[in-house]
Parts: structure tokens; C-alpha cells; sequence
């Protein structure tokens, strides 16, 4: 059934044999962990320990009957129902301490989904430690940020980089995750950065 599944993905060539790591399971961490459940990796870990909230299913496909329950544990179950074969994890907020007892193999995607720089400075310097491909992925209204530098996105808070909580929408979160996985599958070092209405525009020759 699986040699049929990914029967045409397969004629991409694309390394999934890999485990992936998903911070902060929102707007954009949900679509993140979707997408490369379907790419076909062997084991996803989620980790947030926030709750949904009524605002939050504006970007996400949950009824609301699942307010105010933890988002890894919907996010789970609700990729389950597509990949029941794979191994996820559920783990809480991402600290020195929760990290470091992690079991570390050779091929892993730490995908930072999260909106608080100090999460974000945790996370990286994880993945540095452990030679693991770092991808940041973020939002702030019409705008997104895809990258691997924990710095480049600049808010007026100090404190936050990555997307605030309001103006939000489905599609920079859709989109932000997208790039994301393809800089982790297709192009290592794409970096994008701009207004969802002009990135996707290339130049006349």
C-alpha cells in the first residue's frame, strides 16, 4: 500500500528518511507537520504546550469542539487519520533541559515554528549542537520569513521574532510552511523573505 502511495512522489527523488522535529504547533507549525506527515518520514515529534483557541481555527482545520485542548494532541490525532503507520511524539515546551534528553539520530529537521525569540535561540542552538538542519519559518500579516539565521526577522519587539498574533491569515501560514519544507527537501539554502503578494515575482529576462 505504501509502494503505491508515494508511487509518484518517488519520481522526485526527494530523502525522507529522516526524523522531523516541529516547534510550536500553530497557524504555521500544524501545516508544517501535515505536509511532511504526506512526504512519507519515519517519525515526527511535535512540541508545544499551548491549548487551541477560538482564533487559532481561523488558520487551522479543527471543529470546534477541540478548543482548549493541548494542539499536539489534535495535530496528532488528526494526522494520524491520513498516516496511521507513522510514529509521532508528543512533547511539551522546548527547554535546554527537554531537549537534552532527546535521542539523537544522524538525519533530523528541527522545523522553528515558534514566535518567541528566546524558544528560538534555544532550538537552534540544539540543532548546531547536534549538526541538525535548522528551518525557520514565520509570519506577520501579509509578510513571511523562511530561513535557517534565528535573526533575521525583525519585529518592533524585541522579544518576537517570527509572526505576532494579529494580523493573521490562512495563507501566509499555508505559504510560510510550503517554503519551508522546500528548503528542507529541494533547496538547502533558499531563504525567502517578503510580502506574499511580490516574492513569488520574477524578474522579466
Amino acid at each position: 500500500m505504501e509502494k503505491e502511495l508515494y508511487s509518484r512522489q518517488k519520481l522526485l527523488n526527494l530523502y525522507t528518511d529522516i526524523d522531523v522535529h516541529v516547534f510550536g504547533v500553530g497557524g504555521i507549525g500544524f501545516w508544517v507537520a501535515l505536509q511532511v506527515a504526506m512526504t512519507g518520514i519515519p517519525q515526527l515529534s511535535l512540541w508545544d504546550n499551548d491549548t487551541l483557541e477560538e482564533s487559532n481555527r481561523a488558520r487551522l482545520p479543527f471543529p470546534q469542539s477541540v478548543n482548549n485542548m493541548p494542539k499536539t494532541e489534535i495535530a496528532q490525532q488528526f494526522i494520524n487519520t491520513l498516516r496511521p503507520d507513522l510514529d509521532i511524539i508528543c512533547y511539551g515546551k522546548a527547554t535546554e533541559l527537554s531537549l537534552s534528553v532527546i535521542p539523537i539520530t544522524n538525519d533530523t529537521i528541527a522545523f522553528d515554528c515558534t514566535d518567541n525569540s528566546r524558544a528560538q535561540q534555544i532550538i537552534a542552538r540544539w540543532a548546531r549542537q547536534h549538526n541538525f538542519a535548522y528551518i525557520k519559518a514565520g509570519y506577520d500579516g501579509l509578510s513571511l520569513s523562511v530561513t535557517s539565521k534565528t535573526s533575521s526577522w525583525s519585529t518592533q519587539e524585541e522579544e518576537t521574532i517570527g509572526y505576532t498574533t494579529t494580523p493573521s491569515w490562512v495563507v501566509p501560514a499555508i505559504m510560510a510552511a510550503s517554503i519551508a519544507l522546500t528548503k528542507a527537501f529541494v533547496n538547502k539554502d533558499l531563504e525567502v523573505h517578503g510580502n506574499i503578494g511580490t516574492i513569488l515575482l520574477r524578474e522579466e529576462m
